[in-house]
């Protein structure tokens, strides 16, 4: 479990938890797809592993103060150097380089600023209006889901699998800034 903010909690399982179609209530369906592609058998069986965010809607009491949360700490201790390699997967649509927007915007010191302002982009509605500062909890819980972090931006990359990925980026990120 990860402390995103003072509201918000991300929950990961740790091993993969395995999903049978006969548990899920889709036995049916996996026979009718048998049928159709003429298969003489298949797995009823699926290995699952699940990321949680949790939002509180009242303040809590006990929460742990934005600045000591696991994920500023998690990527003060990140792979630079594998983060790098991470960032592949979004420079197809971003860059570094300060004002050099692509089809997303420029992410050059994006650690600390509001989300939605970048100069000479156009955003959508939901992300320029959010009120978000790309804190390293906010960034993580985007990275790990944008469109379920905020519905409605246009981002269409589905989110980095690996909580390491993350961390990593957020390193590289910070070290590039």
């Amino acid at each position: 479990m990860s402390r995103l903010s003072e509201s918000s909690v991300l929950v990961s399982t740790n091993d993969m938890v395995f999903l049978s179609a006969e548990d899920a209530g889709v036995n049916a369906g996996v026979d009718k797809l048998m049928e159709l592609a003429n298969l003489p058998s298949i797995t009823r069986t699926v290995p699952v592993t699940a990321r949680l965010i949790f939002h509180s809607d009242s303040k809590q009491t006990a929460a742990t103060p934005a600045a000591e949360t696991a994920a500023v700490a998690a990527a003060a201790s990140g792979d630079i150097k594998a983060g790098k390699k991470v960032f592949r997967k979004c420079s197809a649509c971003h860059k570094l380089k300060e004002g050099s927007n692509a089809v997303g915007p420029s992410l050059h010191a994006v650690i600390g600023k509001p989300a939605g302002q970048v100069e000479g982009f156009k955003y959508s509605a939901p992300m320029q209006n959010s009120g978000i500062v790309w804190t390293q909890e906010n960034l993580t819980a985007f990275l790990a889901d944008p469109k379920g972090f905020l519905p409605g931006n246009r981002m269409q990359f589905r989110g980095l699998k690996k909580d390491e990925d993350i961390v990593n980026l957020l390193a590289y990120l910070q070290s590039e800034s």
